[in-house]
């Protein structure tokens, strides 16, 4: 059973149609896709996506968000039967998190611990409801979730900067699609994809998470980002892109003066 992992759990019903459309069966979602709401779906359920007809599990996101090891050690000491669905970013182990005390060795020693892949998992139950799920990523919260701002840590409608990216992002990725046929066009893709990397939008939020780090605020991380994204403009041959070019140039510096000066301002030795 073949299942697909949404960067960033981002979902809404126009992606979960093309990940159907490529023969893959299941998805696992942010717990807040149910409702809008947290600690209100049933883990133990395999849902069904009415409008793609993908299979449907729930995250949880309380034992997602903490470094897992941890959270589940303490927990199977009281409820040695319980079931916890869990997914993270990779860099958690390592990059985000030092486990100095082992915990991740300490829980694979536990020989009562039983694991299952979610194919596994899906296959062993039937499908107890059908719904349709809300447009989320993993970090939404309840309340970006009633003012219809799902995705505010990438496209936040009152941030500015991350509004001007997603303005250069549009243009880069329709003058590039425009141009396949030009003799530089898989470099100029080369550079657009990685302009397009969730980094560039999620590090422009400047959302304290308090977890494992302050703040979401880089702006060398930002402009690397949008370096990509113009030289995926400037790398086309074509003369007809002209226009476009210095269309992309301007909203570049715009963005690079906004972010450096919010940085020195608001961010640097605060």
């Amino acid at each position: 059973m073949r299942g697909f992992f949404l960067p960033e759990m981002a979902y809404n019903s126009e992606a979960a149609k093309i990940i159907k459309s490529f023969g893959y069966q299941w998805i696992m979602l942010s717990e807040i896709a149910y409702n809008g709401k947290l600690n209100s779906v049933d883990f133990n359920k395999v849902y069904q996506d009415k409008t793609s007809n993908l299979k449907v599990i729930f995250r949880s996101r309380a034992f997602s968000k903490c470094y897992v090891p941890s959270c589940l050690l303490e927990k199977i000491k009281n409820d040695k039967n319980g079931l916890y669905i869990t997914a993270t970013d990779g860099e958690l182990y390592g990059l985000r998190h030092i486990d100095h005390g082992k915990e991740l060795e300490k829980l694979l020693k536990r020989k009562k611990l039983q694991t299952t892949t979610i194919s596994e998992f899906i296959g062993r139950k039937e499908i107890e409801k059908k719904i349709i799920p809300r447009p989320c990523s993993w970090e939404s919260t309840e309340e970006e979730m009633s003012k219809n701002n799902p995705y505010a840590l990438w496209h936040d409608k009152k941030n500015k900067i991350q509004q001007d990216i997603w303005q250069l992002a549009r243009l880069a990725y329709n003058i590039v699609e425009g141009n396949k046929k030009d003799k530089n066009y898989h470099f100029s893709r080369w550079h657009l994809v990685r302009g397009l990397a969730s980094c560039t939008f999620w590090w422009a939020s400047a959302k304290d998470f308090r977890l494992f780090s302050p703040i979401s605020w880089s702006p060398d991380e930002i402009e690397r980002g949008v370096n990509e994204l113009v030289r995926a403009v400037r790398t086309l041959d074509s003369e007809k892109t002209r226009a476009i070019k210095i269309k992309a140039e301007k909203i570049h510096i715009r963005i690079k003066h906004d972010i450096w000066t919010k940085h020195w301002a608001e961010y640097w030795k605060k």
